[in-house]
């Protein structure tokens, strides 16, 4: 083959390594890890469902927001997490259902607590580029209700919470699931997202100021959520 066919070739073959390699020394973003682990951070906002404690009251709640830290591991392409978050619901009112024991009352609070979940996600695409993922979770949630009723006065201005009306804790079996899409970040660390979330847990054990336990129905939320995931490193 003629000498300088096969220099053209060489340099054909040598030009996309040494630009990329011209870039990275001009400033230009790293490539981004394949694999590994990473740590992620999240936070969502949604509208939940209005739970229902069987002939005692309708919990209109207004809105849901969380935040969550995880750690996992990305095998490029699925991803295990393990994350810890805090989930709030806010209650607009206690509404008692026909037959209650409870009276018509203005009410306020919410409903909170500390959520340990395990997730499993899968990411289609192609690494430094925009990535849709699909993913769901399985975990717990300890969740404390706080309704209590409030007064508001004149002189001074203002607004005062009042007596309690449904009160306690339990500990249930709470669940997720998501779907969205992730764009690298320009440090080429790792990725920010955006999708949908959707959360759920079982049946919450309660108390009913005057009245006794109660079963209050679980928890729902639709969201929309906002993260970022780092990468520790590439192999």
């Amino acid at each position: 083959m003629d000498r300088r066919v096969m220099a053209i070739c060489g340099f054909l073959i040598a030009a996309p390594p040494l630009a990329a390699a011209e870039e990275a020394a001009e400033g230009g973003p790293p490539p981004l890890p394949v694999a590994g682990p990473y740590l992620m951070f999240d936070f969502s906002a949604g509208s939940p469902n209005d739970p229902q404690a069987a002939g005692v009251y309708e919990a209109d709640l207004g809105m849901e927001l969380g935040t969550r830290l995880g750690a996992g591991y990305d095998f490029d392409g699925p991803r295990l997490e393990a994350q810890l978050g805090y989930e709030r619901f806010y209650l607009n009112n206690v509404n008692p259902v026909p037959g209650s024991p409870l009276e018509e009352a203005d009410t306020t609070g919410d409903l909170k607590g500390l959520v340990m979940m395990a997730n499993l996600y899968y990411d289609f695409g192609v690494v430094g580029g925009a990535r849709p993922f699909l993913g769901g979770g399985i975990g717990f949630a300890k969740l404390e209700a706080d309704y209590h009723g409030f007064y508001c006065t004149l002189l001074p201005p203002g607004c005062y919470g009042g007596e309690k009306v449904v009160t306690g804790s339990d500990t249930v079996t709470a669940w997720q699931a998501m779907a969205g899409l992730s764009m690298p970040l320009r440090s080429g660390r790792g990725y920010w997202f955006l999708g949908y979330r959707y959360f759920g847990t079982d049946d919450i054990g309660l108390n009913v100021v005057g009245v006794g336990p109660v079963t209050q129905e679980g928890v729902e939320a639709h969201s929309i959520m906002l993260g970022w995931r780092f990468m520790l490193r590439a192999f």
